[in-house]
This record gives structure tokens, C-alpha cells and sequence, in this order.
């Protein structure tokens, strides 16, 4: 059964066979682009990939929280998140590879 987790070595692998880039030449490649959207969230830049979805990074407000295993609340404090959020196109493939399970 092949693994669910697509990694960088699999990205690399997929770039490699096709095209005709050497191994070395379409590690390079994939590990740019990872770098470069990456460096875009950091940035505080909305990255858009077309047919797939959009990265961005939201604020989440101060909010109380509690502890699960003692009860305590606690605060939990502000900071900066990044959400997905997919495409139109993939959120059709995504649903009719579901129904084709079923």
C-alpha cells in the first residue's frame, strides 16, 4: 500500500520522472518553490496556486481556554495562524473521488 504522506523526496521523485530534469536538478526545483512559498507566508503574503487553493496567514484574537486536565482556564494568548483554503476545483475532486469510494 503506498504511504498517505506525500514528502519532499516524493515531490522530488514525481518532478524527476516527468520531466527531463537530473534528480539533483528537480530537487533544486521543488526545494525553491517550498522555500519560496514558505518565505511568501512568512512575508505575510497571500499565496494563491491555481486549481488548488490559497495560503494566508490570519490573526486569532486573545481568547480563554481551559486546561483539559485540570479545568483551569487560562488564557490563551494572540498570535498568527496560517489557514488553507481550498479551491473550487479541488474541493470537486476531493468530493467526487468521496462519492466514488462509496
Amino acid at each position: 500500500m503506498p504511504s498517505k504522506t506525500i514528502t519532499r523526496a516524493r515531490l522530488t521523485e514525481v518532478a524527476y520522472g516527468a520531466s527531463y530534469l537530473s534528480r539533483d536538478e528537480a530537487k533544486t526545483i521543488v526545494s525553491r518553490a517550498i522555500e519560496m512559498i514558505g518565505n511568501a507566508i512568512i512575508d505575510d503574503q497571500l499565496v494563491k496556486l491555481t486549481s488548488f487553493g490559497t495560503f494566508e496567514v490570519r490573526s486569532r484574537l486573545a481568547r480563554l481556554g481551559r486546561n483539559p486536565l485540570t479545568l483551569e482556564s487560562a488564557i490563551i494568548e494572540p498570535r498568527r495562524v496560517v489557514v488553507f483554503k481550498p479551491s473550487v476545483a479541488l474541493q470537486n475532486k476531493i468530493q467526487k473521488a468521496c462519492e466514488n469510494r462509496d
